[in-house]
């Protein structure tokens, strides 16, 4: 780092120079006598306007200009330039992009535009939190990174097939491409209006965020997929997830019925649905932790509360509960009031719930499953209860005692 007034001290071969902190003074326009110069950083520095007059070296490879609140003019770029870093400056466009550039990191300015024809050997975009309305038509094949968050983007154009990370989040965006690039690693949308993802999802995607939107239908997740995001949406199915899926957030939704859940998930939240139907919950889940506020985890709460101390139950056998403490003696290490909100104690309140949901679903049911039973079982009910069937069953037995008599009067 130097100051404005040191630059003649610093050697002619130096390939780094880091401007900032200047408040006073302007750069002298030979810094192109740098033959050697690389790299050069000007940042923070709150009187520069106009750096048109600069003179930067062809052997520029890469250059940073940011936090300069009132820098509007930026030098001509040297054909060489690789990297260009232009952030929290009042640039408002950006014209002159030398055609070899790779890498162009503009955030936070006051852009409203990129240029039409961006370099043809970008590799890294990223314009997010600008005014940007509208992409180029035609982005580089070359593209692999493309941030574009936070803008007023309405519609996107084709995308190049070979990019890998993409973020539009925060954007007016209504729909997506039909198809998405084939080497898609990481897809971000959240914050926009979209109602759908495309049919087919590129077999490369890892990580999916969508929250914010309105969709309404998963596509078929690929099975590479192993983080899915799509919490505030208006979903009523998750589809079938993938056997790699580690992290799962589909909070507020209207989701009824979760699918099978792999058993190496790590994350899965699902709060606030409409969820009455989970076929299966791994027990290495936190349940309540992650399932909280929706019908089933208020009718597991119901169903847990009434599970008997297991203290007591122990007392009743106590050989059962030397199995637990082989210790007959010394019972200080056991807990006389154990949490039974547990997930162990969830996942078979869980599994009793989904074997009886069809015909007795959330308490409602009684009087119908009761009339229901008497139908199935009508004939041997009233067979039974026939005083005919009574005395067929005292004949059978002329010898027994009053014991005998009392219990098989107390069966009848």
């Amino acid at each position: 780092m130097c100051l404005i007034s040191d630059l003649h001290k610093v050697p002619l071969d130096a390939t780094m120079i880091i401007i900032n902190n200047n408040n006073h003074g302007v750069i002298p326009n030979d810094l192109s006598k740098y033959k050697n110069l690389q790299k050069l950083s000007i940042f923070k520095n709150k009187c520069f306007m106009d750096l048109s007059y600069l003179l930067l070296p062809d052997t520029l490879k890469k250059l940073y200009i940011y936090d300069n609140p009132n820098l509007s003019v930026l030098p001509k770029l040297p054909d060489g330039l690789k990297s260009f870093t232009c952030t929290n400056n009042n640039i408002a466009e950006l014209n002159g992009l030398p055609d070899g550039l790779e890498t162009l990191i503009c955030p936070d300015s006051s852009m409203s535009y990129l240029p039409k024809k961006l370099p043809s050997k970008l590799i890294t975009l990223t314009c997010h939190n600008n005014y940007i309305a509208k992409l180029p038509d035609e982005l580089p094949n070359t593209l692999k990174i493309l941030y574009c968050g936070m803008n007023r983007i309405t519609s996107l154009p084709k995308l190049p097939d070979g990019l890998e990370y993409f973020d539009c989040e925060h954007n007016c965006i209504q729909s997506l491409p039909d198809i998405l690039p084939s080497k898609l690693i990481e897809f971000r949308c959240n914050h926009n209006c979209i109602q759908k993802l495309p049919k087919m999802l590129p077999s490369t995607l890892t990580r999916i965020y969508c929250n914010h939107n309105y969709i309404q239908v998963l596509p078929t997740l690929p099975i590479s997929l192993t983080d899915l995001r799509c919490e505030d949406n208006v979903l009523l199915l998750l589809g079938k997830l993938p056997p790699n899926i580690k992290r799962v957030d589909c909070d507020r939704n209207s989701i009824f019925r979760l699918p099978m859940i792999p058993d190496n998930i790590e994350w899965f939240y699902c709060e606030k649905n409409e969820i009455t139907h989970i076929p299966y919950w791994p027990p290495t889940l936190a349940f309540d932790e992650y399932i909280s506020d929706t019908p089933i985890y208020e009718l597991l709460q119901d169903i847990i509360k009434d599970v008997p101390n297991e203290r007591d139950v122990f007392n009743t056998n106590p050989q059962k509960y030397n199995t637990y403490n082989t210790n007959d003696d010394d019972e200080s290490d056991y807990d006389s009031t154990p949490d039974y909100d547990t997930t162990h104690k969830l996942h078979r309140a869980l599994t009793i719930v989904n074997n009886i949901r069809k015909i007795y679903y959330r308490m409602k049911c009684k009087k119908r499953l009761l009339r229901f039973y008497f139908k199935v079982n009508q004939k041997r009910i009233e067979e039974k209860y026939k005083p005919e069937n009574l005395e067929k069953i005292l004949s059978q037995n002329e010898d027994m005692d009053e014991d005998e008599f009392d219990t098989i009067l107390a069966n009848w």
